[in-house]
């Protein structure tokens, strides 16, 4: 026995020793494994940003640096044949108000690819003089005079105006501002214009306004403005819908849009499901005959933007709040909707949520009408939501977009962009709709930038 004491201490000193050796072999393999597993992330990470790269590609064409500059625009951008962008800050340019009476500005694209947008001040609101924090974007005429509202102030009422910016007649000159009309300080004519004005052929203007009107509870209106019949005459201001605040819907933010010779906008509030609706008005035999198309309830949420048509008549827009997801703030998402003409004349319209905003990377509660490309796509901004950069608790906003699946399921959505704020100077809730000029889409974000004051950014989308 004791002969054989030393050949089984040897073996099993041996077999320690070879179980040692295993395990630190199996433990550089599981830590090989490790390694390979967190390569194979980062590489599918980097992928997918370079996959995200080349789906769509966002630059900050313009930051404001407020004060005289301008500062925070709210609304979008709209462009010339030229492709020059034109936009409104509410905030910045003229001291005459706390932060500035807000501005209107046109960005002329570069001469080369690689060149620099330059930004011009075309006018700074004086407050009680002229106006003051224009909420809208600018329109139009043929003549190329642009026109917009602002949301208070002309020396005799506090209440809003509609304006008239005329171009020089030399290049480099100085446009010219003329307030239209001045919202009476009683409210009558309506009060706090905002949101799209529309023009048509014969150059009348239709828009909004947030509160006043005519009668018992009067909540918002829409309202007529007509061009004078002589040189020296005076525009003409009518209203031609009052909202009321105990019933029906109420308190209009987005404007109005003609199509095909009829005004159709939203409300956030009132109508049959509270929420808001979405209304039409119609002229006939010289009056405008309102009709509301759709009522929200909870389940999709309350319009705050525009509408938008396909070929089909369908009507489709974005809904702040409510909706089916609950966001960090404890209010709920939003959603994007889409609602159906009746097959006869007379009949009801249907309206159903074609997608809805979730907590996480996709964005939430939309402000801005949706711009559709000839495919069906739709595409809008996020105000809030989506990735959260370093040193923040909430995203900044998104650009996404949406395609249509089989019949009665979701639409699929795709996040184009994610905003970071000042992390990247990229720009942070974007609360207006975008445009399309050539292979590029424009909109506005109403802070972030370098400065924190907002900016204009593009996207190019690469199929």
């Amino acid at each position: 026995m004791k002969a054989t004491e030393p050949g089984i201490a040897t073996r099993s000193k041996r077999l320690a020793e070879e179980k040692q050796v295993k395990s630190r072999k199996q433990l550089q393999f599981s830590q090989a494994r490790c390694a390979l597993s967190l390569f194979t992330i980062a590489m599918l990470v980097l992928l997918s940003a370079t996959t995200f790269a080349q789906t769509a590609r966002e630059k900050v064409i313009y930051s404001f640096q407020g004060g005289s500059d301008g500062q925070n625009p709210y609304a979008g951008l709209i462009a010339d044949s030229k492709g020059n962008l034109y936009g409104t800050t509410v905030y910045g340019g003229s001291p005459a108000c706390i932060a500035g009476c807000g501005t209107v500005f046109e960005l002329t694209p570069p001469a080369t690819a690689s060149g620099a947008w330059t930004k011009s001040l075309l006018y700074a609101f004086q407050g009680a003089s002229d106006g003051a924090y224009p909420l809208g974007p600018v329109v139009f005429d043929e003549s190329g005079n642009l026109y917009g509202s602002t949301n208070a102030g002309d020396g005799m009422t506090t209440v809003g105006t509609v304006f008239e910016l005329s171009p020089p007649a030399a290049t480099g000159g100085t446009w010219t501002q003329t307030v239209l009309y001045g919202f009476p300080a009683d409210g009558s004519q309506g009060m706090f214009p905002s949101g799209n004005l529309a023009i048509d052929s014969r150059g009348n203007l239709y828009g909004t306004t947030r509160a006043g009107g005519l009668g018992c509870c009067a909540n918002g209106t829409v309202f007529e403005l007509s061009p004078p019949t002589t040189l020296s005459g005076t525009w003409t201001e009518s209203v031609i819908n009052t909202f009321g605040y105990a019933y029906g819907p109420n308190s209009p933010w987005s404007g109005v849009l003609l199509h095909q010779g009829s005004l159709y906008g939203t409300t956030p509030y009132g109508g049959t499901g509270l929420n808001g609706a979405v209304y039409q008005l119609t002229r006939a035999h010289g009056h405008w005959n309102y009709s509301t198309l759709y009522s929200f309830g909870n389940e999709i949420g309350q319009p705050l933007g525009g509408v938008a048509f396909d070929a089909a008549g369908n009507i489709y827009g974005t809904a702040w709040g409510s909706g089916r997801h609950g966001c960090d703030n404890q209010s709920a998402c939003g959603g994007v909707f889409e609602l159906q003409p009746p097959p006869t004349s007379g009949g009801v319209w249907t309206g159903k949520a074609i997608y809805y905003f979730a907590p996480g990377i996709g964005g939430s509660n939309p402000r801005g009408s949706l711009f559709m490309d000839s495919s069906g796509n739709l595409y809008g901004t996020a105000s809030a939501g989506g990735l959260v950069s370093k040193g923040q608790h909430t995203g900044n906003g998104t650009v996404f977009e949406l395609t249509p699946r089989s019949a009665g399921s979701l639409w699929a959505d795709v996040t184009l962009h994610n905003f970071s704020g000042t992390v990247f100077g990229d720009g942070s809730n974007p609360d207006s709709n975008l445009i399309a000029v050539r292979d590029k889409f424009f909109g506005t974000t109403y802070s972030g930038g370098t400065s924190g004051y907002g900016a204009v950014f593009s996207l190019t989308v690469e199929q």
